[in-house]
This record gives structure tokens, C-alpha cells and sequence, in this order.
């Protein structure tokens, strides 16, 4: 079987596929993937071979051009994969062979989906997060502050408005293409028909009565331990050097992310605690000299969490899944996109706190942090997590789910003008 994985967004998007990736590998499987050039020399270190839809240089220039504001940020992110659907059509068009391949597209790879539609190639849709399968009969995936009783309405506005923003888009290229327009909306035509695969447990977020009865969930997509690679030395060192320290990251291209870790570090001061700052590449943050805090850049979380006295980190779904495989107590600041819903389930989990970014100062957050460390309750709760994360195996069965879509389209395998 050859897989065609297409792949969109970024970090939190991309790096959960690689071990996906490797381990249809050693199953036997052919890999390309494909997606944002900024992660290509990542997939070629892990041994995946890798066609990028954009360069690395145009990566930096729509990152160079991100809007403090998460709504224009997302505005701008619309843009960005709107423009992309082509490239990745090509692509795919380039890559795929009849009989041969099936393709795993990520929910807003729209390329993909295109392609699907004018070949009949066997496709699914997977979702990192449980965000873009949001329904109005789950409360934990739409804001605290929006009362119960119109998600419906909420969830019918969001459609419309989705459609109205993204119909013209793809119906254009879906013109260019020779496909007919779309006569339902764009939020329903982004899932394939025949399979969606969720990588998350259905104890963080279960299936819903709308959900497409195809939808299969398998949990989070946990690299083997043996895959990671090891901490520096430097940083072994400093975590052998004392009590098990405080974790803090946050997400790629966070605007606030300076004042995050400078109020971070007030944090460890008044709890009298150690912490380490995985801060973003480039940024300059001065501890004070302090032998209590160490300041590095991004590390794996599968390597440090389970060494640390707690995750303090953004809600990315990502870093959420490695402090719970940890078994460690989690406090979020919710960036932006689906990290307040992440904070949401870890909180109902009863494993983590939460904050907003503008509430976050160490005067607030210290008090509360001391809470979550001292609480045994949490402290098990957080033990009874790491056992069920320990029976998931998301990779195996994400790869079962498209062997058995391969087998389906065996009989009847369409064939493509080149």
C-alpha cells in the first residue's frame, strides 16, 4: 500500500504525523507526504520522504505577516489553505497511483478532498483535535461563557457563515477541475464519505449524534519512546540537580509569548520552585542569574514531562496527550484556535487549571499552581490517566483504518488521466 499523506497547518498540525508516518513504514507501507516546506528537513530526518506544496521562505513570510489578533490570524490562516488547495491537488496528482495508493488528508487539506471527488480515490479525513468536529451536543467544545441552550443556533450560524466564507473558494477550484458546485455546505464536504479517523480517545472527547457514523476514534498519535531523541546534556544534568522542575511552553508564533515567560519565572520565584523555560527559537529572556530556572528551546515533551512536577503549557492537544502519558498535574493559558476546548476536557478529566493569557500573572497563577500540585486527589487522578493512555495504541489502529480502506477500493480502483 502507498500511502499519501496530506498534511496542513503547522507545528502542532504536522510533527504528531511523523511517528504515523514511521510506523506505516515498519508495517510494510509506502509514505509521501506532503505539506508545508518548513517542516521538510524534519520529515527527511525521520527517514519519510516529503514534497512540499509551499516553500520554507513563503512559511516565513505568512508567519512574518500574522496579526497580533487571533481573529486576523485565523483570517489569515483561511487565506493561506485556501490558496494552497491547488498546489496540493497538483501534488497529489503527481504522486498518486491507481490501484496502489490511498490518501490521509487532514480536515482542512481541501486539496485532497478535491482530488477525492474528481478520481473516486480512496481518502480519509483525520482531525488532530476534536475542534473541527464540534457539535451542539457536547458543551465542553463551545466557550463556558455561551450558554447551553443555543449551541444549536450557534452551531447552525457557524455553518452558514463557513460556508459563506469558503464556498467560493472551493467551488472555483472545483470549476477548474471539472466538478459541479457544491449543494451542501463546505463544513460537511471537508470529512471524507468513507472514513474519518479522530486521534484522540473517547474519553477526552466521545462521539456525538451528529458525527458521520464513519468516524472512528483512536486515540493520540504518541511517538515510541525509542523514536525520541534524548534531552542534552546540559539540561540532564539540570534536571538531576534538584526536586523535579516546572515545565513552561507555549504555542508557535504566540505574540504574548515574552510576557508568558517572564511572569513564568515570577512564578518559580514565589513558589520557591524550579523551572524550565522551553522558549520559542530567536527569543531572548534573561533569568537573572538565577540556578533555579534554566532557560532552553524547544524540547520533547515525551522526554521531559515525565521528570517534571507539572506542564504549564498553551492547550495544544499535543502537549495536553504528553502530560497526560506523564502522569503529571497540567496548568494551561489557552492561546488561541482549539486550546481553550483542550483546557475545557483537561479540567473536566480532573487532571489540570486553567487561565485566560490576559489573566495570566504570577500573583494569580502562583496560588492556583500550588493548588493543583498539592492536591492528591488530582495527583491520582492524574496516575489513573497515565493507565489509560498506557492501553492506547493510535498508531497501529489509525493504520489498520487505512489498510482497510485500501482493501475496499481493491476491487474497483479508478483510473486516472495524467
Amino acid at each position: 500500500m502507498h500511502v499519501i499523506l496530506a498534511t496542513a497547518g503547522i507545528g502542532g498540525d504536522n510533527l504528531p504525523l511523523f511517528p504515523w508516518a514511521n510506523q506505516m513504514q515498519q508495517a510494510g507501507h509506502e509514505v509521501s507526504m506532503i505539506g508545508n516546506g518548513a517542516y521538510a528537513s524534519a520529515a527527511t530526518a525521520a527517514g519519510i520522504d516529503f514534497t512540499p506544496i509551499i516553500s520554507h521562505e513563503e512559511h516565513r513570510r505568512r508567519t512574518a505577516l500574522r496579526e497580533k489578533s487571533p481573529l486576523k490570524a485565523i483570517s489569515s490562516g483561511i487565506e493561506n489553505l485556501l490558496a494552497d488547495i491547488q498546489p496540493m491537488y497538483r501534488t497529489i496528482q503527481r504522486l498518486y497511483r491507481p490501484g496502489e495508493s490511498v490518501i490521509a488528508a487532514h480536515v482542512i487539506a481541501f486539496g485532497a478532498r478535491l482530488f477525492q471527488d474528481r478520481w473516486q480515490a480512496p481518502l480519509a479525513t483525520f482531525h488532530i483535535s476534536p475542534k473541527g468536529m464540534r457539535s451542539p451536543h457536547d458543551p465542553l467544545s463551545w466557550p463556558i461563557w455561551l450558554p447551553r441552550r443555543i449551541h444549536a443556533s450557534a452551531a447552525r450560524t457557524t455553518t452558514r457563515v463557513s460556508h459563506r466564507k469558503l464556498s467560493p473558494h472551493v467551488n472555483r477550484a472545483r470549476a477548474q477541475v471539472g466538478l459541479r458546485r457544491l449543494t451542501y455546505p463546505v463544513r460537511e464536504w471537508m470529512n471524507s464519505a468513507e472514513m474519518v479517523i479522530g486521534f484522540w480517545p473517547e474519553w477526552f472527547a466521545p462521539p456525538q449524534l451528529d458525527w458521520q457514523p464513519e468516524t472512528r476514534l483512536v486515540g493520540f498519535p504518541m511517538p515510541p519512546e525509542e523514536s525520541t531523541p534524548p534531552l542534552p546534556g546540559d539540561i540532564e544534568a539540570f534536571l538531576s540537580d534538584g526536586e523535579p522542575p516546572l515545565v513552561f511552553s507555549t504555542s508557535t508564533g504566540y505574540s504574548e509569548a515574552a510576557r508568558f515567560f517572564e511572569e513564568s519565572i515570577q512564578v518559580c520565584e514565589k513558589l520557591g520552585r524550579r523551572g524550565l523555560m522551553l522558549t520559542p527559537a530567536g527569543m531572548t529572556l534573561n533569568a537573572g542569574g538565577s540556578r533555579q530556572i534554566r532557560i532552553t528551546g524547544p524540547l520533547p515533551h515525551a522526554r521531559l514531562y515525565p521528570r517534571a512536577a507539572a506542564a504549564v503549557h498553551h492547550g495544544g492537544v499535543g502537549s495536553a496527550a504528553a502530560a497526560l502519558l506523564a502522569g503529571v498535574p497540567q496548568f494551561i493559558v489557552p492561546a488561541m484556535l482549539d486550546h481553550p476546548e483542550v483546557a475545557r476536557r483537561c479540567e473536566k478529566l480532573g487532571v489540570a487549571d486553567w487561565i485566560s493569557p490576559r489573566q495570566y500573572r504570577a500573583t494569580a497563577v502562583a496560588p492556583r499552581l500550588e493548588k493543583l500540585l498539592e492536591s492528591d486527589a488530582i495527583q491520582l487522578r492524574c496516575q489513573d490517566m497515565k493507565a489509560a493512555m498506557m492501553e492506547l495504541n493510535a498508531l497501529e489502529s489509525a493504520t489498520e483504518l487505512l489498510e482497510e480502506l485500501y482493501e475496499r477500493h481493491q476491487l474497483d480502483a479508478p483510473s486516472l488521466a495524467r
